[in-house]
């Protein structure tokens, strides 16, 4: 939880951000409990004026660990408080199944906005690779190579009504999609120093754009927490011109300092200007 009288009383530099945790999962991952896009924009400037500004630079931003289940099984079993009824020990009806390609898009949306939000992002190892897992011990389970071939995962020993196996493999896909939103938090210092400006906030649509902006480096995030494509309208600070968005290489352009994005289903978007 919040601890601003270690931070203040200099007993220790930062925390593991658990509060931002909680915000991810009841923003992207929960269903009937999700909160709003105003709800969650509230939530984080609340926690950042928790803190001193060089402090919120650092704070540990997990998501999930070797003391919860992993983000992809977190996803596929929504509407429940963090870490708890977090796998088969304490709760019959978790899901211990692979992830589907939704649940791996909401995966990959949270990744986006770890990598661009104000703080230090913390990866659990695997997550990257594509593996899931219920609470200890299915959560640390042994790292998944590229170079390595496994058995299918099966389940009917833990919960018999499941008769499916699911191939266990390193997901190169996903392993790359984190490879690029690192590469682009160590490309753009504003991603990791910079100031954190909200841009819009469309609770009907589910969409959230902020920007970050560091000594001239200005980077602008666009996501779209909603299973439609969505098409927003961003007020930016820059005149005519032309921005990409990095994680296509699409080629964008600003008129009026207001840029038209197009978003797919759980879809993101970074933008700057080259």
């Amino acid at each position: 939880d919040k601890a601003p009288d270690w931070i203040q009383h200099k007993r220790i530099d930062a925390v593991m951000n658990y509060p931002f945790a909680y915000a991810v999962v009841d923003f992207f991952i929960a269903r009937k409990r999700q909160i709003s896009v105003s709800e969650f924009d509230r939530r984080l400037r609340q926690l950042r004026e928790t803190y001193p500004g060089s402090t919120d630079l650092i704070l540990m931003n997990l998501i999930d660990s070797h003391d919860t289940d992993r983000i992809a099984s977190m996803i596929k079993n929504p509407d429940r408080n963090y870490d708890r009824q977090a796998g088969l020990r304490d709760n019959p009806k978790y899901d211990p199944t692979a992830p589907t390609p939704r649940e791996k898009r909401i995966q990959k949306l949270i990744a986006t906005f770890q990598m661009t939000y104000v703080g230090a992002p913390a990866i659990y190892y695997g997550d990257e690779a594509g593996m899931w897992g219920g609470d200890d011990p299915d959560d640390r389970k042994p790292m998944l190579w590229p170079d390595l071939q496994y058995e299918n995962e099966t389940y009917r020993s833990v919960r018999p009504d499941l008769h499916q196996s699911d191939p266990v493999r390193f997901d190169a896909e996903l392993f790359d999609y984190y490879k690029k939103l690192i590469g682009l938090r160590h490309a753009h210092p504003s991603l990791r120093f910079g100031d954190f400006r909200t841009r819009l906030v469309d609770d009907k649509r589910r969409v959230f754009a902020y920007s970050r902006t560091y000594r001239g480096d200005k980077v602008f995030v666009v996501l779209n927490n909603s299973p439609e494509e969505q098409t927003v309208q961003v007020q930016t600070d820059w005149g005519e011109g032309q921005l990409v968005e990095k994680l296509s290489g699409q080629t964008l352009w600003v008129k009026d300092q207001q840029v038209g994005v197009s978003l797919p289903a759980y879809g993101a978007a970074i933008l700057v200007q080259e």
